[in-house]
């Protein structure tokens, strides 16, 4: 509002990019935190794949256990047991367990389809079923549904759930890895405005000292400021408004906010007509570093 208020193009070039150096500063902080990331995760994620691998691995050996072993009776109590004698037999072996466990146990209830099958028990939490191949699955069981008919159907979720694991194990190794390679590209990248920050804080600061030293009676008695002062600004609005058309490309008057044409709106803006809502005094990144 200050530089405004004053009247002095000057002071509103200066005000100008200072805005833009504080802009160019936050992209700055960004790209650095970007960069933390990027080694971060380079580190992390090549052990995260190496994990899903390993679950992959087992899971598709497991899955084409289950299929292989599909019809084989299940074996509860030591003795192989016919389907309609499962839910008897893990009945007798489930009676004498305890309702609540005062320290982690598992209780082996027998196999199925070439899978070792029973219960973890832990202290203040429900059971769980677990299903043991190459690798090991788990479904918790409800608080209000323990019994044997409870373990069979979280048996059979475990066995139709093993491809929908698969795609999602696959989904994940797949991200993790297009994850990996995006932070590798992006790893050790230099700031692309760098140049830019260092030649508009350098004209900045020729215009900050220009007006600083130009601040006398005289200079206050005209608002467009000294010599020197308006060089500096007309020279930081001129790589501004190199940013706005092509070299050598002749712009054309073109309707203001208020609609209105011509050589009005040309005047208004220093000679520019601009597209509605540029400002004609904007730093641009180019018309900065082309200038040198």
């Amino acid at each position: 509002m200050k530089a405004i208020a004053s009247g002095n193009p000057a002071v509103l070039t200066l005000a100008e990019s200072d805005s833009e150096i504080r802009r160019l500063l936050v992209l700055r902080k960004h790209h650095a935190d970007e960069q933390y990331l990027a080694r971060k995760s380079s580190r992390e994620l090549p052990e995260t794949i190496a994990r899903l691998k390993v679950r992959l691995e087992e899971t598709t050996a497991d899955h084409e256990t289950a299929k292989a072993h599909a019809g084989e009776p299940a074996v509860v109590g030591g003795s192989e047991r016919r389907p309609e004698a499962v839910f008897a037999a893990l009945s007798e072996a489930m009676r004498d367990l305890p309702e609540e466990a005062f320290e982690t146990r598992r209780v082996a209830l027998g196999r199925m389809r070439g899978f070792r099958f029973g219960l973890v028990m832990r202290r203040a939490f429900l059971p769980e079923v677990y299903l043991e191949g190459r690798g090991a699955r788990l479904v918790q069981l409800s608080r209000d549904a323990r019994g044997p008919r409870a373990v069979l159907n979280a048996l059979n979720r475990l066995f139709e759930g093993s491809p929908g694991k698969l795609a999602e194990i696959l989904r994940e190794l797949s991200l993790a890895e297009a994850r990996l390679d995006g932070y590798r590209a992006r790893l050790g990248a230099a700031f692309p405005h760098e140049r830019y920050v260092d030649e508009l804080s350098g004209l900045r600061d020729e215009l900050q000292a220009v007006l600083s030293a130009s601040g006398t009676e005289e200079a206050k008695t005209r608002p467009a400021g000294s010599d020197a002062a308006s060089a500096g600004a007309d020279s930081v609005r001129a790589a501004g408004r190199g940013s706005l058309g092509r070299p050598g490309t002749p712009l054309r008057a073109r309707p203001d906010r208020w609609g209105r044409r011509g050589e009005g709106a040309a005047a208004r803006n220093g000679g520019l007509a601009v597209e509605p809502g540029l400002r004609p005094q904007y730093v641009s990144e180019a018309a900065v570093l082309n200038r040198r």
